[in-house]
């Protein structure tokens, strides 16, 4: 019956625009005719927006769960990244202390242990080979131990010609 009242205006529209097919265009509220019922009348999906709801949030937390891991790696190895960056600068300033002092002062700054309270520094003489005899070889490493995981490393050779400095 709605339809047919729809059908009357759209018809009486198209007469008073004389006809050139630019009438407005009234919709019903059930467009689709599965959705009306037997007796014309628009009636209501039921239970669709739950199911949908359902999916959705199995389909999201799917996704999560495969991002999850992907996204914390991607932040631990930016945080290892940082870390070799600052102890690579510890130990180039270190390295210049090291021209002025010996290699038993060699101390992490405030700033880095800080930053890293677990962190320790290494000074290992390097083997003296024929052709460095007189340069002696300082290896520093600044050490982080981690969880579960072997502990970074970073390190950084130093040779120091002490008889240049002396003089």
């Amino acid at each position: 019956m709605t339809m047919k009242i729809l059908a009357m205006m759209t018809d009486s529209l198209r007469a008073e625009n004389g006809g050139s097919g630019h009438a407005t265009v009234f919709r019903s509220r059930c467009a689709a005719k599965p959705h009306l019922s037997s007796d014309g009348r628009c009636r209501r999906r039921r239970g669709s927006l739950l199911l949908e709801t359902v999916i959705a949030s199995l389909l999201l937390s799917a996704a999560i769960g495969i991002l999850m891991p992907i996204l914390m790696s991607m932040k631990q190895q930016r945080l290892n990244h940082r870390f070799e960056a600052l102890a690579l600068v510890e130990l180039q300033n270190l390295a210049d202390r090291l021209e002025q002092d010996s290699a038993e002062s060699a101390v992490l700054s405030d700033w880095f242990l800080d930053r890293y309270r677990t962190a320790e520094i290494l000074v290992e003489p390097l083997p003296v080979s024929d052709a460095a005899a007189d340069i002696p070889g300082i290896r520093l490493t600044v050490l982080r131990p981690q969880e579960g995981k072997p502990p970074l490393r970073v390190s950084l050779v130093v040779w120091t010609d002490r008889k240049e400095s002396a003089s």
